[in-house]
């Protein structure tokens, strides 16, 4: 296994017990894998059964990163002794470093389909030693993202209507407060400032084959660099292009929020935005220098059932519904999202908070204050029943359209509205995520 001395590569079971075979080095097709704002990633992998298909890389449980088995591998062919070895077995793959927290390891699976139409992921191991980057923007941003992460149904609505009062705060729209326009201006400075993948980057003559649609550079690439290069103009993609990028976004978020904050009293100092536990996040907490982080969870299992409520008073599949089967493969579904939510809650670090539903419904009052005070702003008594007495005023029939209970507290409806049935998936499926937020699996 190559490595360099930061880099370290922790096999598995499977790849231990050769029931795959895999090697993974840090470096690029052609060169140097560790560079200045990305790193480069070069390696194979062959089952022992069924087609392996894509090397997927998770940080805390979310894809980050795929790589297809798409590169000829003679080289793997001729070392093993298996006449079966699929030429196309070798990988290679470019992140941003822009992603990775400090420290940050990475989990390897492999995707492969089961001969029978099925797809199976199995464990690889684990890299660790990536350092990560920090572009050097020139652009001061003026207002901090504060992140909100959480379920539908979990309560984020009514959390972000809370902290729209606050001057402070700014929660740009109307509910509910899903006017996410500095996200897509994150995204852009994420897709802009990251290399291209064999699957991520636009097609070159994009302007007429992808009018509507704009990748990854597919000019920070292994074949326009081999055409260009180590010169001059391939620096510049790689040390300053990024940087470039990520300040012209930050000054768009800022002027978004001048103009949001018109005819306000003062200017605020955070932007609440509903975030979902993806790359994006990861990007926004390294580039800002005080990025803060809500996560708000919910019993699950109240999540599912409000989740099914919404969904048949409305006659919609939505909360990804649609993409299951049956009611009970929904709630089995959930475990990925789950265990994503408990695995960016273990790795958030100082910046975050953890909130309970339960708790913000049973003493709102004191949790939101607790809130505030992390949050370093006005968290006076004054301030927070000035926060209360402006959200009642504002409570109509818009925002009672959106529950599927008469009031806010509706929390452990699931001992009483879950089937026998329903109760043992939810612990099967779900128990490990609800052990670690304090919820109990059985009642």
């Amino acid at each position: 296994m190559e490595a360099t001395t930061a880099f370290t590569f922790t096999a598995a079971e499977p790849v231990v017990a050769r029931e795959v075979e895999f090697s993974i080095a840090l470096r690029d097709w052609d060169g140097e894998g560790n560079r200045a704002n990305s790193i480069g990633l070069f390696g194979w992998c062959v089952p022992r059964s069924g087609k392996g298909i894509s090397v997927e890389l998770y940080l805390d449980g979310t894809v980050i990163a795929s790589a297809p088995l798409r590169i000829e591998r003679p080289d793997v062919v001729n070392a093993m002794e298996r006449p079966d070895t699929p030429l196309l077995c070798g990988f290679h793959l470019r992140l941003s470093k822009l992603v990775l927290p400090p420290a940050a390891k990475l989990e390897l699976q492999l995707y492969k389909g089961d001969g029978r139409g099925n797809g199976l992921r199995i464990a690889l191991g684990s890299i660790s030693g990536l350092q990560p980057a920090a572009a050097a923007a020139n652009y001061a941003e003026r207002c901090q993202p504060l992140l909100l992460l959480g379920q539908g149904r979990s309560g984020t609505s009514y959390l972000m209507s809370l902290l729209g009062v606050h001057p402070e705060i700014l929660v740009p729209g109307p509910h509910p407060y899903e006017m996410r326009q500095p996200v897509w201006l994150w995204q852009a400075a994420h897709v802009m400032s990251s290399p291209a993948n064999i699957t991520s980057q636009t097609r070159d003559g994009f302007e007429a084959s992808d009018p509507e649609r704009l990748g990854y550079n597919p000019y920070r690439s292994r074949m326009w660099e081999k055409v260009a290069g180590a010169d001059s103009a391939m620096r510049w993609q790689e040390e300053s292009l990024p940087s470039a990028c990520i300040d012209f976004c930050k000054r768009q978020v800022d002027e978004f929020v001048d103009h949001c904050a018109e005819g306000r009293a003062g200017r605020p100092r955070f932007i609440a935005q509903k975030m979902l536990i993806s790359p994006v996040r990861y990007f926004v907490r390294n580039i800002y220098a005080d990025c803060r982080e809500i996560i708000l969870v919910r019993d699950f299992r109240d999540v599912w059932l409000s989740a099914r409520s919404f969904n048949r008073k409305r006659g919609v599949l939505s909360f990804s519904r649609d993409k299951f089967a049956d009611d009970l493969a929904w709630l089995r579904g959930m475990a990925f999202t789950a265990r994503q939510i408990r695995l960016a809650h273990a790795q958030s670090g100082p910046r975050a908070q953890l909130v309970k539903y339960e708790d913000l419904i049973a003493d709102p009052r004191q949790t939101l204050e607790g809130i505030l005070r992390a949050l370093g702003v006005d968290c006076s008594p004054e301030r927070v029943s000035a926060i209360f007495d402006a959200a009642a005023r504002r409570e109509n029939g818009k925002t009672l359209s959106h529950r599927t209970s008469l009031t806010h507290n509706a929390s452990g409806r699931w001992q009483s509205e879950m089937t026998p049935e329903e109760k043992t998936v939810a612990a099967e499926a779900l128990g490990e995520e609800l052990r670690y937020f304090g919820y109990g699996t059985t009642g």
